[in-house]
């Protein structure tokens, strides 16, 4: 059988001269520091002793200690100094492994076998009251261990030392069970650098409520790095991610940031911020002024990043996808479903490229509501290829949208009642004087449901200098001023098929005024029901000469040997003819080759004509009448 050496029951104490030491003080810190570290009078650690602890008649007391890292100092009883041993490691079991305490250089001592696997931080004497800093047991724990797992509890902490190289995950007990309070500082809570991967922090509340500077999180180069299932209270900043490779937040709550934003990805141009992934992330600020923070900056060449179920309320803007360095490229394919931007100060959405360009940005079934000075969106002149569809955009300062980039798609949106700077003082839609190829299509842009006349001027505004925008099926009614204004007057764009009032015109300045070739309206199959050919110039108008209009003219062709007719039609039972020429103009029918010649024959009729003098006809216009019979009327 197996025998073991039994722990002495007290631990005694000696003076420098070998005497027990009386009265003497045992004083107990986190290796490496000055933080005390609690020992306890019973086993099972329930009851805590003094620090220092108070030797007896004896020399001897009842000393506890947990399985961590200590400093212990012996003094004598009027406090001289007898020794002190740093790094005293406390385990239980014979299974051991090697561990060097934070701090200690090649110091090398044991630790219990369990450290292999995940690790406790009150392994390492953080204090879960809160009361006593536990920064180093937290850093203990992480040289341990990449796994390290925070037990319920709060703990204080301080800005500017939690600092991982290595890829450490802290799991914590849960959200609402574990606390980590950061009272003050201007440096980042905690901090992943390098190139590690899978770090990360989960299940756990910070509050940083009294920072003034840093961030809560931040993670620069390290890859597959996750937050979630966490709380992030007030702090400078949130969560700050660089030139990383796949990164994710996931159920996160962010409250009350006073500093720049809640989350920034940012790449710096040399390793673009590629793949971050936001799921399932709620922001909320205190404020809505000009100083409030950003929900979400996406800065510098950071690339793919996907958002799904995403709300920022209040703040400065919801989300700033921008360029700040102005690199040719900056942030590029960004893919959002279900973001909603409630109350910024700013726009909901804002996207501008800086100097170069951003590109290829789609939010899809977003919210862009209550703007309190700005947009619902804002597409800048260096922003390319973005969509917006399916988003609700209303109740705005100024405009639902303003669209000033290229190649931009807005489609089956809700755009209503914006404008609340005052009635008719914005559009609900505008096309700024740099836009190239935007395409509005599939809109409701006028009233909104349940409230009187929309406040927005027009549905649409199309300003001087836009190009190639297409503005097809929308619903325009009922804005205040009227559908549609275009000022740019495009030649190569189109306006067409939308829901405006019997009063305003449904085509204007498209391809269908001013034809570059052929246009035809085709019928059944193959034929064509009309055909203007473009080297004809103005091929036919026809227009109502008053608004109780009931007869029309009708065109119409017929197969071969059949002549082509032009026909009266309408409602009354007889209808004449009528053709009418300007001023001093005469009707002119057909070509001199029309006109059957008289020849030399003489055809007497008296005093004739115009003039009264004309006495030979010159020749005759054949006619045919309903039965095919032909006639001929004289011409002098």
């Amino acid at each position: 059988m197996a025998a073991y050496l039994m722990p002495q029951g007290k631990q005694q104490y000696f003076s420098t001269a070998g005497a027990p030491l009386v009265g003497g003080k045992v004083w107990t810190y986190q290796a490496g520091s000055t933080t005390p570290l609690a020992t306890y009078s019973d086993a099972a650690g329930a009851i805590p002793n003094a620090n220092p602890v108070i030797l007896d008649s004896r020399g001897e007391a009842s000393i506890f200690f947990s399985a961590a890292a200590y400093k212990v100092a012996l003094q004598d009883s009027t406090g001289a100094s007898i020794w002190t041993q740093d790094n005293l490691v406390v385990y239980a079991g014979a299974d051991t492994v090697n561990y060097t305490p934070a701090g200690t250089g090649a110091v090398a001592t044991t630790v219990q076998s369990k450290l292999r696997e995940s690790v406790s931080v009150k392994d390492f004497g953080a204090d879960a009251t809160g009361v006593t800093d536990s920064t180093s047991a937290f850093l203990a724990a992480a040289t341990a261990s990449l796994s390290v797992f925070i037990p319920a509890g709060t703990y204080k902490l301080t800005s500017g030392s939690l600092s991982f190289s290595t890829g450490v995950a802290f799991i914590g007990a849960g959200q609402g069970a574990v606390t980590l309070n950061c009272a003050s500082g201007t440096s980042n809570l905690f901090s992943w650098t390098g190139s590690a991967t899978g770090g990360g922090m989960s299940g756990v509340t910070i509050n940083g409520s009294g920072m003034t500077g840093g961030n809560l999180i931040s993670n620069i180069g390290q890859s597959r790095w996750t937050i979630r299932d966490c709380i992030l209270l007030g702090g400078y900043n949130g969560v700050y991610i660089q030139d990383q490779n796949v990164a994710t937040l996931s159920n996160v709550y962010f409250n009350n940031q006073v500093g720049a934003y809640s989350i920034k990805n940012y790449g710096n141009g040399t390793q673009a911020a590629n793949v971050l992934d936001i799921n399932n992330v709620q922001i909320g600020f205190a404020t809505n002024i000009s100083s409030s923070p950003t929900g979400i900056i996406i800065d510098g060449d950071a690339a793919t990043i996907d958002m799904r179920h995403v709300a920022v309320v209040k703040g400065y803007r919801g989300i700033s996808i921008v360029n700040t360095p102005n690199f040719a490229l900056g942030p590029t394919f960004l893919s959002a479903y279900d973001f909603q931007a409630d109350f910024p100060y700013d726009s909901g959405i804002y996207i501008d490229g800086g100097t170069g360009q951003t590109q290829t940005h789609h939010f899809t079934d977003a919210y862009a509501a209550g703007s309190i000075a700005g947009d619902g969106i804002y597409i800048n002149t260096s922003a390319r290829y973005v969509t917006i569809k399916g988003a609700q955009i209303s109740g705005n300062y100024k405009r639902g949208i303003y669209s000033n980039g290229r190649y931009v798609k807005i489609s089956s949106c809700q755009i209503a009642d914006n404008s609340k700077a005052g009635s008719a003082s914005y559009a609900g839609l505008t096309l700024g004087a740099t836009t190239i190829g935007a395409s509005v299509s599939n809109n409701l842009i006028g009233q909104w449901v349940g409230y009187a006349l929309s406040l927005q001027s027009y549905g649409v505004e199309i300003i001087a200098g836009a190009t190639g925008y297409c503005v097809t099926n929308n619903n325009l009614l009922l804005n205040v001023t009227g559908e549609y204004i275009d000022n740019a007057a495009s030649g190569d764009a189109v306006i067409f098929g939308n829901v405006q009032s019997s009063g305003k015109a449904n085509i204007i300045n498209s391809p269908i005024q001013n034809p570059t070739g052929d246009l035809q309206l085709l019928g059944a199959g193959t034929a064509n029901a009309a055909k203007l050919g473009n080297s004809q110039g103005t091929g036919f108008a026809a227009t109502a000469s008053d608004a109780a209009t009931v007869n029309f003219l009708k065109a119409f062709g017929h197969a071969a040997g059949v002549s082509p007719a032009m026909q009266a039609v309408g409602s009354d039972t007889n209808i004449d003819l009528t053709l009418l020429s300007k001023g001093t103009g005469t009707i002119q029918f057909g070509s001199a080759a029309m006109y059957a010649a008289n020849g030399a024959v003489a055809t007497s009729l008296g005093s004739v004509g115009p003039t009264g003098s004309r006495t030979t006809v010159q020749k005759w216009f054949a006619i045919k009448d309903n039965s095919g019979s032909l006639f001929y009327i004289p011409c002098w």
